[in-house]
């Protein structure tokens, strides 16, 4: 199954409320545009590199703790992702507020995140 097809799938069965995207070319396809106007999902802007602002980065950063090679991390990506506790995954969602305010405070400089 294409990334495509796996995207279009979950947003049209309403798995997930948002996404987060990021400048990968999949999210700028021509397919996943035509997608998002015909559903009415906003795109906010998002800056193209800003790790402070980005929570997925610290779920890849425990993930990537627990294997020697790429291609190990890869073979068992998805099932250690449906390992990870909706708590936890929650609870980066609900620090945004905190993260945000972090990069106001230090005008786009590095935050504790």
């Amino acid at each position: 199954m294409t990334v495509r097809l796996k995207l279009t799938g979950t947003l049209q069965k309403g798995i997930i409320p948002w996404t987060f995207q990021q400048s990968a070319a999949i999210h700028k396809s021509v397919s996943t545009i035509n997608l998002f106007s015909s559903k009415k999902i906003k795109v906010l802007n998002w800056p193209a590199n800003s790790p402070d602002l980005n929570p997925v980065g610290n779920v890849w950063g425990l993930l990537a703790k627990q294997f020697q090679t790429v291609d190990e991390l890869k073979d068992v990506i998805w099932n250690e992702w449906g390992k990870l506790s909706p708590t936890y995954l929650e609870s980066l969602t609900k620090r945004m507020p905190n993260r945000l305010s972090q990069v106001i405070q230090k005008f786009g400089g590095t935050t504790s995140y």
